[in-house]
């Protein structure tokens, strides 16, 4: 889950199984399955959350798993809630610190615990969310819960179908239901601060935002969006959305379009922006400090600023089938020590990973990966200017150390997997996600 110092998007959960990647001084790279025996092997895991420190970590997912681990994830145990249900499935966990934590999840169930999480900790605290709100009323059995953040202490909002959010001050004794403007599937929450945040699900390019911690909620979007009634009248898919400051943000989705905001979305300010392509784009990643960015998309698309985003400049199109491009490493960016300097790499369709050695001013490079057209690349992370991960279908894991000249397949030791996203905590201890093809 997010922190209000980190921002993640996140759809309907699909996140699935843990592969831990350690590596060794002198030899190769050893990647195998985090000890997964207590569970069968076709259990999804659909949400992960990690304290600061990365020692401790929890994660949830279909018919009443609970893991946890104490030692940075390289062993894990089985946590038994008690309360769950051999049908429940968990789709949201989030901690306030190593001793208070909740989780949500189907059918409208919200367990929370005051010790730490292991079994025999946890308490149901809700379990009917299936009131009456504005115009219409949630499922009988309870509305999905999709996603949980912690504000303060005692302090958790959290929301899910049907328009349904709900909110504590007291540690969960007392859930309060967050008058909802509309009745959309709400997916994902993100708070800046303790008061400001944003919900988005199924509604569009339409945000829902407060700026009293949830206490009255309004809609915004750009006011090209008003019809002559001054009615909303369009809706458009949006693919990310990144907030560099606590009022500079950008969305970017469907037919090329981008969205920018530098009042914090208020009074209408979110507007268009042009970007560079018609085609749509998947995903931005922006150095407040450098002011570079990317935007990647479909068929090999990537948009290029040096700006913080005012201008944006179409970079290339690589030779060969079209495709899309699918993930952009941030070099020098998060925990990791080392930073690339200029060095960026970008991964896509057709086992298409191409290179940048000067901040993507002018220079690219279409690499050799030795993966087969017909796979998908989907995840890559640069560990240093010269160590890149890359993952995607078919259990495909593969490793350069000569800044992508070269490349090496890894054996992940699974059954056929699709690796979806890889992520690195230092230069030698990494985490891919994915699901069974």
């Amino acid at each position: 889950m997010k922190s209000m110092a980190s921002q993640q998007q996140k759809g309907f959960p699909i996140l699935v199984f843990l592969v831990v990647v350690t590596l060794p001084v002198c030899d190769g790279v050893s990647w195998g399955w985090v000890d997964s025996d207590y569970v069968p092997t076709n259990n999804l895991f659909l949400d992960i959350f990690t304290m600061q420190s990365y020692q401790t970590a929890w994660a949830v997912g279909e018919y009443d798993t609970v893991v946890k681990s104490v030692d940075r994830g390289d062993t894990w145990y089985e946590v038994q809630t008690g309360v769950g249900g051999v049908g429940q499935h968990w789709y949201s966990v989030a901690f306030y610190n190593s001793t208070h934590g909740w989780i949500v999840g189907a059918y409208g169930k919200v367990i929370y615990t005051n010790g730490g999480g292991e079994t025999g900790s946890w308490i149901e605290q809700f379990s009917d969310v299936s009131q009456v709100v504005g115009t219409g009323t949630r499922p009988a059995y309870g509305a999905f819960l999709y996603d949980i953040q912690i504000l303060d202490g005692g302090v958790a909002l959290m929301v899910g179908q049907s328009g349904n959010i709900r909110r504590t001050y007291n540690w969960g004794e007392t859930w309060e239901e967050v008058e909802a403007l509309a009745s959309y599937d709400f997916l994902a929450l993100h708070f800046v601060t303790a008061l400001r945040g944003w919900v988005v699900g199924d509604c569009g390019e339409r945000i829902l935002y407060t700026e009293d911690g949830g206490d009255t909620w309004s809609w915004q979007f750009p006011s090209e969006f008003l019809d002559d009634t001054g009615q909303f009248e369009q809706r458009l898919l949006l693919n990310d959305i990144l907030f560099i400051s606590d009022n500079v943000g950008f969305a970017v989705g469907r037919e090329g379009r981008m969205l920018r905001t530098d009042h914090g979305g208020i009074d209408f300010s979110w507007h268009y922006v042009e970007s560079c392509t018609s085609y749509a784009l998947y995903s931005i990643a922006l150095d407040p400090l450098s002011g570079e960015g990317f935007i990647v998309g479909n068929e090999r698309v990537t948009c290029y600023s040096v700006d913080n985003g005012t201008d944006w400049s179409y970079l290339m199109v690589l030779p060969g089938q079209g495709g899309s491009l699918s993930a952009v490493s941030q070099w020098g960016s998060d925990n990791l020590a080392q930073a690339a300097g200029d060095f960026g790499w970008v991964v896509g369709s057709y086992g298409t990973a191409i290179r940048t050695s000067d901040g993507g001013m002018s220079t690219w490079t279409l690499l050799e990966t030795g993966v087969q057209p017909t796979l998908m690349l989907y995840g890559v992370v640069a560990v240093n200017s010269s160590t890149v991960f890359a993952v995607g279908d078919a259990n495909t894991i593969i490793r350069s150390t000569d800044g992508g000249n070269t490349w090496v397949h890894q054996n992940s030791r699974t059954r056929s997997m699709a690796f979806k996203a890889v992520y690195f905590v230092n230069e030698s201890t990494g985490y891919v996600v994915g699901y069974n093809e």
